[in-house]
């Protein structure tokens, strides 16, 4: 049944303290056309990343009025452009390419971007996690939005402990040319 043309937009949010960071896990990530006013090409797609919000100290998950895990939706562009040059910081990089880098834990080179792509972007990042701020905002239609407004590396003490092994720009190259003809070698559906 549908609602009543005066009844309040359902927000799965309510309560959520948007003063604490909060682990998001990524969920899923659809691939629809852009219906941004601001988009450069016709064919410009959007990614909506779908996360649980995960409570730092306690690991539980936000869960809305039916006690089912909730979803944030966070919309960008398709855009893994990295220009650190830009002088405007905001057109350094893109959205798309910021929620990578912290889902994978590090500032990712444009030869790591293009394996993920070729991999498949969804199914490199879903399941990955990262340190989410959030804020609450209010729509042009006047409804109260949770926003991701700044993502990080979630890092947990065994992550920590452990540094990564530095790698050889030698070591990389073989590395990616070997991911790319494994993935060459995998049939297409």
């Amino acid at each position: 049944m549908p609602q009543q043309p005066d009844a309040a937009y359902p927000n799965d949010f309510d309560g959520l303290d948007d003063s604490k960071n909060w682990v998001g896990r990524l969920m899923d990530i659809d691939e629809q056309p852009s219906s941004s006013q601001y988009r450069k090409r016709d064919d410009q797609m959007m990614l909506i990343h779908k996360w649980s919000l995960h409570d730092l100290e306690t690991g539980a998950a936000w869960t809305n009025a039916e006690d089912e895990v909730a979803e944030l939706w966070d919309i960008t562009s398709d855009s893994t452009r990295y220009n650190p040059k830009a002088q405007n910081p905001d057109w350094r990089i893109a959205g798309a390419r910021q929620r990578a880098n912290a889902l994978m834990g590090k500032v990712l080179d444009d030869d790591e971007v293009k394996t993920m792509i070729g991999h498949g972007w969804k199914e490199s990042l879903v399941g990955h996690r990262a340190l989410l701020t959030l804020e609450w905002t209010v729509d042009r239609n006047g409804n109260d939005r949770l926003k991701v407004i700044k993502l990080r590396p979630f890092v947990t003490k065994a992550t920590a402990a452990e540094p990564a092994p530095a790698e050889s720009a030698a070591e990389k190259r073989a590395r990616l040319q070997a991911e790319m003809a494994a993935l060459e070698e995998e049939p297409a559906f």
